[in-house]
């Protein structure tokens, strides 16, 4: 298998006692830190609330040497790596100025020293945008990128000699690869000499996160209005939130379907950092780290001026609170996410009212503390405790689970058997099935690969089985046949770390369908797949990680494990069944099985009012 080269920053496993994870959030959107810092001497409040939401980084704005002021006796800065955040320090600078707050770097290498880190700091930010100018004058496009990179190639020169890791800030979006820009400044070989990191502003802007790889964006998948009405959720009935109708939606839907849209193409949205990691492998070779500085999904945003993508509904705060969690445990580049905004008023500032997840919108509802904050306390980032059971997401970029997908597509999973070592050798890297994704269009079940970082993986073997599929030692595999089936056909992941497997057979009730796909080696597979009857082709497709830690499983139907509920392998549905085992019993059947761990039975009885006694005979 071939993996895109990447290098990593050091950065430590823990910081004053707590672990580092990927959860971050910017903290508030300017440089002063008296009013937080007051409230922190008297109670700790916001640290106690960003430890609770699992958040081991935030962006913390510096104007002159704010970030390390003396106050109550301490800093900004130290207040936060006391409580485990690491700060990614954000100068308050305008273009065309140049960096000279050097004096203010040296004093945080020398604080951060103490925590076993290097300080990482941004210098700039979205350097396209005239706010980020001086008097707002934006010079002619080549003008302008001499000055972006010469400016920052010479203070990030400075700092990273000073001993901080430098950021490069996005534009959002730029229109050409910024890593060939900053060559002749000597920009780029900060990057290669890895002390440099990539910053970009990845918002979602009301669009799904695998956008633009969905089914709306490809295929037109049409909005119903059940769905409309779910995934506005509580404000479902505010006809401010309720600003296009269903015919409006499904119409833009139809016309702007690409089905061979990229995030080349189109990086407005989350997924925009593939776009920088194709820059970087053309300029460097290799992906750099990545720390998302601003971003994510807030209230009501959307992409586009004129004219605006009304695909989506309005982001609501319950959804904002779902993408985001969703964000932090999808995979992804960024050892840092930093989304767009704990607080502002609430901090002592104004503006961005509706933004900030601590602060006054919508009170009636939720008080100050929007649905994000209680989300991200109610579960744990995924690095101290990995997902259990892959994410789920509908068609509709709802978050949904097992129960969900077993009722209306009738599909489950199993984990893989573990890699076999052998003495004196190394575990080979395992593949585990990490997210599900609803889709509907072509006739294919796809298959997407990724690495740690969330970036391509070419070259890994799956298999696709369905009804009539050759056996499997008839299709040029010479290994020992030891997998889930018995009859399937093999394929490679490509450059994009993709496999589209052509449909096995007619469309067919979720009860009935019969197709699986899996990692050669017995990885995890993903079954009782089809193309559904009476839809446009909905069906399941498979996001699977190299090298992905699970957590442990749990019960609940769709969760497999059993090789032999509702008899998928038995052997007599004409499937090819492999080692699964079981044969259909007079209508339903019910398994058990013994695992380490709490003792939980779970299994499914096809009809109500069974009496199911239960005895221990362990």
């Amino acid at each position: 298998m071939k993996t895109l080269k990447r290098y990593t920053l050091d950065i430590p496993t823990e910081v004053s006692g707590r672990p580092v994870t990927n959860r971050g959030v910017h903290l508030q959107p300017f440089g002063y830190h008296g009013f937080w810092m007051d409230r922190e001497a008297q109670d700790q409040y916001w640290t106690k609330l960003m430890k609770a939401m699992g958040i081991s980084w935030v962006v913390l704005l510096t104007e002159g040497d704010s970030v390390v002021e003396n106050r109550n006796g301490t800093t900004p800065l130290e207040v936060l790596l006391d409580a485990g955040i690491i700060p990614i320090i954000r100068d308050k600078i305008e273009f065309p100025d140049g960096f000279v707050n050097f004096r203010t770097v040296e004093r945080t290498v020398d604080i951060c020293a103490r925590y076993g880190l290097h300080p990482f700091w941004q210098l700039y930010n979205e350097p396209f945008d005239e706010r980020e100018w001086r008097n707002r004058k934006v010079p002619p496009h080549d003008e302008a990128w001499g000055i972006i990179a010469g400016r920052w190639s010479a203070g990030a020169r400075a700092a990273a000699g000073a001993g901080a890791y430098v950021g490069f800030p996005d534009g959002p979006c730029y229109s050409e690869n910024p890593f060939e820009r900053l060559r002749a400044a000597g920009g780029l070989d900060l990057f290669r000499e890895r002390v440099a990191f990539y910053a970009p502003h990845s918002y979602g802007l009301g669009r799904p996160l695998w956008y633009p790889y969905d089914a709306v964006t490809r295929h037109g998948a049409a909005l119903t209005e059940e769905a409309y009405s779910r995934i506005l959720d509580d404000m479902a009935s505010d006809h401010q939130w309720r600003d296009a109708p269903v015919a409006m939606v499904n119409e833009q839907r139809r016309q702007w379907a690409d089905p061979n849209r990229t995030a080349i193409d189109d990086d407005t949205c989350w997924r925009g950092w593939e776009k920088i990691a194709w820059w970087a492998m053309q300029s460097l070779g290799e992906v750099p780290p990545m720390a998302m500085t601003e971003g994510g999904w807030t209230p009501r945003a959307r992409a586009g001026v004129s004219p605006v993508d009304n695909r989506w509904s309005y982001t609501t705060p319950q959804m904002v609170a779902k993408k985001t969690l969703r964000m932090f445990d999808s995979p992804s580049p960024f050892f840092a996410i930093c989304p767009w905004l704990l607080a502002s008023e609430d901090m002592g500032g104004t503006g961005w009212f509706d933004d900030a997840w601590h602060g006054g919108a919508f009170p009636q509802r939720y008080g100050r503390a929007k649905p994000v904050i209680s989300t991200l306390q109610a579960r744990a980032p995924r690095e101290l405790l990995p997902l259990s059971e892959p994410a789920v997401t509908d068609l509709d970029d709802d978050t949904r689970d097992w129960d969900w997908v077993h009722q209306s597509l009738g599909a489950k999973y199993r984990r893989g058997a573990e890699p076999v070592v052998l003495p004196g050798q190394q575990p080979a890297p395992t593949m585990r099935l990490v997210e599900v994704l609803e889709y509907e269009g072509p006739a294919t079940l796809e298959v997407i690969v990724v690495d740690a970082g969330g970036l391509p993986v070419e070259g890994a073997a799956f298999y696709h089985h369905f009804p009539g599929a050759p056996s499997i030692s008839t299709t040029g595999d010479t290994s020992p046949v030891d997998e889930w089936y018995d009859h399937a056909v093999l394929r490679w992941t490509d450059a994009q770390g993709r496999i589209a497997f052509a449909a096995g057979g007619p469309a067919c009730p979720p009860e009935s369908c019969r197709e699986a796909i899996w990692p050669q080696g017995k990885g995890d597979v993903l079954e009782h797949l089809g193309l559904l009857a009476g839809t446009r082709n909905r069906h399941l497709n498979g996001v699977w990680q190299l090298g992905a830690v699970v957590g442990e499983e749990g019960g609940g139907p769709g969760n497999g494990g059993d090789g032999g509920e509702d008899g998928d392998h038995g052997g007599n549905d004409g499937d090819g069944g492999g080692d699964g085992g079981s044969q259909i019993l007079s209508g339903w059947e019910v398994s058990v099985e013994h695992r380490p761990g709490p003792r939980i039975l779970a299994g499914r009885l096809h009809e109500a009012g069974i009496t199911l006694t239960v005895a221990d005979p362990w």
